[in-house]
């Protein structure tokens, strides 16, 4: 068992929680964020894989939709818990949606506008992330 564990089920998000981004950047956002402020959805829902087609100039010729497969699926959700584990994050429960609690006075794109401008690190993943992004996390959640 494992901090993720400890996220509330529940069958629908509220109005003030935003749906984390199905990503290792996502979960890491939601884990240094705080376990007590996501909740979790089952994820129900059916999925869908978008291609985009390029011609040689970079110019966009086509966008191709399907429904995603179980193996896409768990694709994802092995490169989640591969990003998760070089910052020495355990990996989450499957088969959810992550929903992180909006601080009061920010709509979400200014969430993640204050994320980005104040996060300067690249390239892979380290353990001295997690430190680094709750500093910058906190404050906004500050009243």
């Amino acid at each position: 068992m494992t901090e993720w564990d400890d996220v509330a089920v529940v069958p629908v998000a509220g109005q003030r929680f935003v749906e984390l981004p199905a990503s290792g950047w996502g979960a890491f956002v939601g884990y240094a964020a705080g376990i007590g402020r996501m909740v979790r959805c089952a994820d129900v829902a059916a999925r869908q894989t978008v291609t985009s087609v390029h011609d040689r100039t970079g110019r966009l010729v086509a966008v191709e939709s399907r429904p995603s497969t179980p193996e896409e699926r768990t694709g994802v959700e092995d490169d989640i818990d591969e990003y998760l584990a070089l910052i020495g994050i355990p990996p989450r429960p499957r088969g959810f949606l992550w929903f992180l609690l909006l601080p009061d006075r920010l709509a979400e794109q200014d969430f993640w506008t204050a994320i980005f401008a104040k996060w300067h690190h690249g390239g892979q993943p380290t353990a001295d992330w997690l430190p680094d992004l709750r500093r910058i996390v906190e404050p906004l959640y500050e009243t």
